[in-house]
C-alpha cells in the first residue's frame, strides 16, 4: 500500500523524500534527484515515485525487485561516506554558489571589524602590560629600597638604643659621685654646726663672765666712792 512519505532525503537530510533509487536504496529529494541524475556512474540508476512504493518492504526485501546490493567501495576518512556518494557531494560543492548575498556580506564586515577591533584591544593590552611591567619594577625596586631603610632603621635604633644605656649609666655614676659629695658636705655642715653651737655655748658662758666682772667693777667703784 502506497504511502505518504515522512523521510529525509538522504543526501541533504533537510527536505522530505519524494523518489527512491533502487539502486543507491535511498530515497531522495527532488533538488538531489537532479543532482543524482547528472552523475554519470549513478544516472542510470532505477528511480521511482516514493509515493508509489512500500518502503518498509523496499528496504526489508531487496530480493523481491531482483536488485543485487551495491558494492561496498572504500570508505573516505575525510567524509565517512562511499566513493559514490563522494562523487554527489564534490558535484553538489561544485554547483554551490559561494559567494555572499548583501546580508551575509554585510555579517562578514562586521566581522572583519570586530577581529579588527579584538586586534587592536590586544595591543592595548599587551602596551598596557608592558606599562605594568615597568611599574611593577618600579614597585619592586621601591620595596627593595624600603627593607634597605628598615634595616638601616634598626640599626640606628639599636645605636640609639646602646647610646640611651651609656647615657645613663653616666647619669647614675655623676649621681652617685654628686651624692658622695652632698654626703660630705653635709658631714662638715653639721660639724661647722656642733662647732658653732659649741662656740654660741662658750659665747654665752663669756658674757655672763663679762656681765659679773661688769656688777663687780661697778661695786667696786661705788664703794671707792663712797670712801
Amino acid at each position: 500500500m502506497a504511502q505518504t512519505s515522512s523521510q529525509k532525503c538522504y543526501i541533504c537530510t533537510d527536505k522530505y523524500s519524494v523518489f527512491y533509487c533502487y539502486e543507491c536504496q535511498h530515497a531522495l529529494c527532488a533538488v538531489c534527484r537532479e543532482r543524482h541524475d547528472k552523475i554519470p556512474a549513478v544516472s542510470g540508476h532505477t528511480i521511482t515515485d516514493i509515493n508509489g512504493i512500500d518502503l518498509s518492504n523496499v528496504q526489508s526485501d531487496n530480493t523481491r525487485y531482483d536488485i543485487p546490493k551495491e558494492p561496498t567501495l572504500p570508505y573516505v576518512p575525510s567524509l565517512n561516506k562511499t566513493m559514490l556518494y563522494t562523487e554527489i557531494l564534490e558535484y553538489i560543492q561544485s554547483k554551490t554558489d559561494t559567494s555572499l548575498c548583501k546580508n551575509c556580506f554585510s555579517k562578514e564586515e562586521k566581522l572583519v571589524e570586530i577581529v579588527e577591533e579584538n586586534r587592536q584591544l590586544k595591543r592595548d593590552v599587551d602596551e598596557k602590560a608592558v606599562g605594568l611591567t615597568a611599574e611593577s619594577n618600579e614597585v619592586r625596586r621601591l620595596r627593595i629600597s624600603f627593607k634597605d631603610m628598615e634595616i638601616k632603621y634598626a640599626k640606628k635604633e639599636e645605636e640609639n638604643e646602646s647610646l640611651s644605656k651609656e647615657i645613663k649609666l653616666l647619669k647614675e655614676r655623676d649621681v652617685d659621685e654628686k651624692t658622695v659629695e652632698l654626703k660630705a658636705e653635709s658631714n662638715e655642715v653639721r660639724r661647722l654646726r656642733i662647732s658653732f653651737k659649741d662656740m654660741e655655748t662658750k659665747y654665752a658662758k663669756k658674757e655672763e663672765e663679762n656681765e659679773s666682772l661688769s656688777k663687780e667693777i661697778r661695786l667696786l667703784k661705788k664703794g671707792y666712792v663712797m670712801n
